[in-house]
C-alpha cells in the first residue's frame, strides 16, 4: 500500500531502495572476487589476514544493510520510516555540508589502494590505511559539527 512513496526516476522501474540492494549485490561480487585473488596468490599470512578481514567487515556491512531493505520492503511502516530517514532535507544538507561524497569516494579509493599496495609494500599499505582512517575522523567529526550547528 505505501509502496508507491518510493519514487520510480530509473530506466529500469527499480525504486531506490532496489537500486541500493543491486548496488551492494555488485558490491559482493566484487569482494568475492578479490577474494579469489587471495586464494590464488601466496602471500605473507598477515597480509591475508588483513584483506581477509576488511573484505568480511566490508561483506558484513553489506548483508546487514540487504537485510535491513528486505525487511523494510516487507512491512509498510518500516518502508515509510526509511524512506522518511532517506529524503530528510536536514539530514541530505549535513551530508552535502560535510563532503560526504567525496570524502566516501576517497575512502574507498584509499582502501583499495590498501589491499592492492599490501601485496606489494606492507609499509605503503598501512600509511594509505592510516590516511583512510585520518579521513574517516575528519568526516566523523564534521558530520557531528554541522550536527550540532544545523
Amino acid at each position: 500500500m505505501l509502496r508507491h512513496i518510493v519514487t520510480w526516476n530509473y530506466k529500469d522501474g527499480l525504486s531506490d531502495i532496489e537500486n541500493k540492494a543491486n548496488a551492494l549485490k555488485v558490491k559482493y561480487e566484487l569482494e568475492s572476487l578479490i577474494t579469489s585473488i587471495n586464494g590464488i596468490i601466496e602471500i605473507n599470512v598477515y597480509i591475508n589476514e588483513f584483506t581477509s578481514g576488511l573484505l568480511t567487515g566490508l561483506l558484513a556491512l553489506v548483508v546487514i544493510y540487504i537485510i535491513r531493505c528486505q525487511f523494510a520492503i516487507r512491512d509498510d511502516e518500516k518502508l515509510k520510516k526509511l524512506y522518511i530517514k532517506e529524503t530528510d532535507e536536514r539530514a541530505l544538507f549535513i551530508y552535502q555540508k560535510s563532503g560526504s561524497i567525496g570524502m566516501n569516494i576517497s575512502v574507498a579509493g584509499l582502501l583499495l589502494g590498501t589491499l592492492v599496495c599490501a601485496y606489494i609494500n606492507i609499509i605503503v599499505a598501512a600509511t594509505l590505511l592510516g590516511a583512510c582512517l585520518f579521513i574517516s575522523l575528519i568526516r566523523g567529526f564534521l558530520k557531528l559539527y554541522y550536527r550540532k550547528h544545523i
